[in-house]
């Protein structure tokens, strides 16, 4: 027979197969290639995607950030409210239905943050549209990291 068992019940081909494939490899696998021109990554730059994709991107981070504080919630909620919710079924049933109202509550929460940032965007662009016109649309930026401190002028504390 071809494939022999372990006494641990693991086949001994799939033993070989994970040592050579993945902890014997070939030197020509793992040989890196050289070039005489030195490779300078370029910084990442987001100007050319869409608003969309940032914004589709923004709601992922904020709900993926969110489910485990969301989890954290929700479970305290199920373990601590005496409902009849929280109390029937399986711990099985009890735990999928944690795992999921958390992450409807991350992607309420996701939809709540891009709401919020699409209405200061709007009113942002509205304010600028109602500018006179000709008038001059001032954007200070610091050169230097140092020369962040000094825009901002320091107010005084007597009147």
């Amino acid at each position: 027979m071809i494939i022999k068992r372990l006494k641990t019940g693991v086949p001994f081909f799939i033993i070989f197969l994970f040592l050579f494939l993945f902890i014997f490899p070939s030197p020509s696998v793992l040989a890196q290639t050289t070039t005489s021109k030195e490779i300078v990554p370029a910084e990442f730059d987001m100007t050319d995607f869409p608003q969309w994709g940032k914004d589709l991107r923004r709601g992922e981070i904020v709900a993926f950030g969110s489910l485990p504080i969301m989890y954290f919630w929700v479970n305290l909620l199920y373990t601590n409210v005496p409902m009849s919710f929280a109390t029937s079924g399986s711990s099985q049933d009890r735990r999928f239905r944690t795992i999921g109202t958390a992450a409807v509550a991350a992607v309420a929460i996701a939809l709540v943050d891009h709401g919020i940032v699409r209405y200061k965007r709007n009113r942002l662009q509205r304010e600028l549209r109602e500018l006179p016109e000709g008038t001059p649309i001032i954007i200070r930026t610091p050169l230097y990291e140092e020369e962040a401190d000094t825009l901002i002028p320091e107010q005084d504390a007597d009147p």
